[in-house]
């Protein structure tokens, strides 16, 4: 602040002045007299005006005395000595005036501009805090630059924006909260009311443009999560592949759990709801094969897409009438999902069994319609009455009834026994393997490790109709031996050809009641590339005498 007992005239705080005191401090007289003689023009009457302008004008005039020296050197004695004396006179004049001046101008102008020169230091230190959303500091530093110039009004302006900011920052934390709550509806409102006061408040534009489409998105979400919990599988596919096209990114795992979820559970609906699954065969697979796309490395749904599969053949070949086919692929989804279908898979599997039985016991094969009755027996089906019938009315046929004995004839004296000879005990299964008899499989390529063999009766004659069970690892697979007695199997995948693997074969009653016919034989495959192995062929199984 200036400190001065007189009151400072009002040109004292015009730009023009401090302009026109730098160039005097300069000793630029030429710049700063039209600075000093426009302030003369707007203040006419003011008397100290019109000195500094008079100082200024004299100084002028010195400076461009001094460029004529040359001349004044060559005027005679007498004129030179009254020249310089009028010079010194002048000079005296000239130094008293700007004594005062300086006294009482431009000392006060100095600390003036000292003072400027912090307030506008504190100004932008405000304005820094305020950018940085400190606002506490920003505040200090407008009440500082108020209790120095109580008429800043950038002060109380800034001091105003500082209340605003801080309900406008209260405000943007609410509304981070609602985001993050997901609680769009409200959040939207809250973001709108802070755009509303503010459009450039932080980043509350990406954050508008955000819950909005989250809106959008949630409510997809809601929908199709509504939808498959009410068992809508279609419904709840249709709103979770438009979320998922129209934000991709939103709760990715829960969308493509959920999707995936419903695209199975529909393709199972279509093959259980009364339709041919044979005619619904192309749709089930393009549910199952979007399944696949979303979750390539799920394996769980490779297998169901397999069952599925192997449901909508054995369909169509039990419509078709080939009842060994249909068996093999129903008994192949019965085993891995017992109720499949609502259970229907069960009960084309058990119609199956008896239809040909039905069928083998026509051409004559009696002993294959046997075992093709028992097995149906067995099932857990709702009714199978009519398989155990059916098995009870045949059972006698294949019994050999007693032969009728001749009468005892006399005795006749003979000689005394022999003493018994030793006699093997009776195999306690029906059929033996043939030790010896499988042979390596060596294909080109190896196109697909194989366990090949044949089921034969005491006379070498091929047996329909016989279960064989192959196991490897923790796994198993049964298969049903054909009209000339030959079963194969290729079980493996195609990541497992080259490795060691122990196969083991048996002959058993039937899937469902596995008691062995046979002994069981065990072949020891190296790997597809380890000895140029392609599997084991002709393994035969022959009937006990």
């Amino acid at each position: 602040m200036i400190e001065n007992s007189e009151k400072k005239p009002e040109w004292v705080e015009s730009p023009i002045f401090e302009q026109g005191i730098i160039h005097s401090e300069a000793e630029e007289w030429e710049q700063a007299i039209p600075l000093f003689s426009q302030l003369a023009a707007e203040y006419p009457h003011d008397q100290e005006l019109q000195k500094i302008l008079a100082d200024l004008r004299l100084k002028a005039s010195l400076s461009r005395g001094e460029a004529a020296r040359g001349r004044l050197g060559r005027l005679r004695p007498g004129r030179r000595a009254l020249r310089v004396f009028g010079a010194l006179a002048l000079l005296v004049l000239l130094l008293g005036v700007s004594y005062i001046v300086y006294v009482r101008w431009i000392v006060p102008t100095r600390a003036l501009q000292a003072e400027i020169s912090h307030l506008r230091g504190l100004h932008a230190q405000a304005r820094a805090h305020l950018a940085a959303g400190e606002y506490d500091e920003a505040a200090d530093l407008y009440r500082e630059i108020l209790s120095m110039a109580p008429d800043d009004a950038v002060a109380t302006d800034g001091l105003t924006r500082v209340d605003e900011l801080r309900q406008l920052a209260t405000a943007y934390d609410r509304a981070l909260t609602l985001t993050q709550e997901e609680k769009w509806d409200e959040a939207l409102e809250a973001w709108q009311a802070i755009l509303a006061a503010d459009p450039n408040f932080r980043d509350v534009k990406h954050w508008m443009e955000f819950v909005e489409a989250q809106g959008v998105s949630g409510s997809l979400f809601v929908e199709g999560r509504q939808r498959y919990e009410s068992g809508d599988w279609q419904g709840a596919i249709d709103s979770l592949e438009e979320l998922r096209a129209q934000d991709p990114d939103y709760r990715r795992e829960e969308v493509e759990s959920l999707l995936v979820s419903s695209l199975v559970n529909q393709a199972e609906q279509v093959l259980s709801s009364g339709a041919n699954p044979a005619e619904a065969y192309e749709q089930v697979m393009e549910l199952f094969d979007e399944a696949i796309e979303i979750r390539p490395q799920d394996e769980s749904l490779l297998a169901q897409r397999a069952v599925a599969e192997a449901y909508s053949r054995g369909f169509g070949l039990f419509d078709e009438g080939r009842w060994e086919g249909a068996i093999a692929e129903l008994q192949f989804v019965w085993e891995r999902q017992a109720d499949y279908a609502g259970g229907q898979a069960l009960q084309l599997l058990y119609e199956a069994y008896v239809n040909w039985g039905d069928e083998r016991a026509q051409a004559g094969d009696l002993q294959g319609a046997l075992a093709c009755y028992q097995t149906a027996s067995e099932l857990p089906a709702a009714d199978t009455s009519q398989a155990s019938t059916r098995y009870t009315a045949l059972l006698p046929s294949l019994t050999p009834s007693p032969t009728p004995r001749r009468p005892a004839a006399t005795p006749t004296p003979t000689k005394p026994p022999a003493p018994p000879t030793a006699t093997s005990t009776r195999s306690p299964y029906s059929y033996y393997y043939v030790a010896g008899s499988a042979q390596q499989l060596s294909r080109p390529g190896c196109p697909a490790p194989s366990i090949e063999g044949r089921v034969l009766d005491a006379a070498g004659i091929g047996v329909q109709g016989v279960w064989v069970r192959l196991q490897w690892w923790n796994n198993s697979s049964d298969r049903l031996t054909g009209s000339l007695g030959e079963f194969g199997f290729a079980p493996l995948d195609v990541e497992h050809f080259d490795d060691a693997i122990s196969f083991t074969v048996t002959l058993i009653r039937s899937p469902s009641n596995p008691t062995p016919l046979s002994p069981t034989a065990t072949f020891n495959f190296p790997g597809c590339y380890a000895a140029d192995h392609d599997g084991f062929t002709n393994i035969l199984f022959k009937a006990v005498q």
